[in-house]
């Protein structure tokens, strides 16, 4: 049973529905997603400013050889090799600084949504499915029809000397026709618009 999906590929009704924006007045059964703007914006000046640098002061140093360049074709091919590995530990510096803007835009833009239209396009959508749009730039929207969802329960495992705690959400897949779960953990809502109910209630109750 398929569980994630882009945008494009829900039902016609709940893309409209989540386009069109929900009232944060009149929430009923949706639940906005938390918008860690802050977060991310702390994230990209404390970080993605100084990975800026290092990528710039690395490609500087690169063409700093090339006033006094290698005499010998082993020189040269060492030069290569060292030059293309740092430039693939710069791609990837890259990379990550163009996703983190990229996240810290979205979120500016939810906020400031939020703040002058009162609504929002991404959350928790308790309907004849659960649906949950994430606030982020790759992740796909978690869909479960109603009838699949059991329960969901505190679970724990072991990490490096310590116990980490989470959520599960137990669904049962028709296709396989056994149960198997989500970590709910990283489904945060914005505790604004629950009414101090937790995750595990908002989704017993509904389901």
């Amino acid at each position: 049973m398929k569980t994630y999906y882009h945008f494009h590929e829900l039902p016609e009704d709940y893309q409209a529905r989540f386009k069109a924006g929900f009232d944060l007045n009149n929430l009923q059964n949706f639940y906005p997603a938390a918008n860690h703007y802050g977060t991310t914006l702390f994230t990209l000046i404390a970080l993605g400013i100084p990975a800026v640098l290092v990528i710039v002061l690395s490609l500087l140093a690169l063409f700093q050889p090339m006033a006094n360049p290698p005499k010998s074709t082993t020189d040269w091919l060492i030069f290569v090799g060292i030059a293309i590995f740092i430039l693939l530990i710069l791609a990837g510096i890259a990379w990550w600084i163009i996703r983190l803007f990229q996240s810290f835009r979205l979120k500016a833009q939810i906020k400031k949504t939020r703040k002058e239209q009162g609504i929002s396009h991404y959350g928790l959508l308790l309907d004849k499915d659960l649906v949950y749009r994430p606030i982020t730039t790759d992740k796909q929207i978690l869909v479960l029809p109603r009838a699949s969802v059991r329960r969901v329960k505190m679970a724990s495992e072991r990490v490096e000397g310590s116990t980490r705690k989470y959520l599960q959400l137990i669904y049962f897949d028709e296709d396989q026709q056994q149960e198997y779960f989500i970590e709910m953990g990283r489904y945060d809502l914005d505790s604004k618009y629950t009414q101090g109910k937790s995750l595990s209630r908002i989704v017993e109750d509904w389901g």
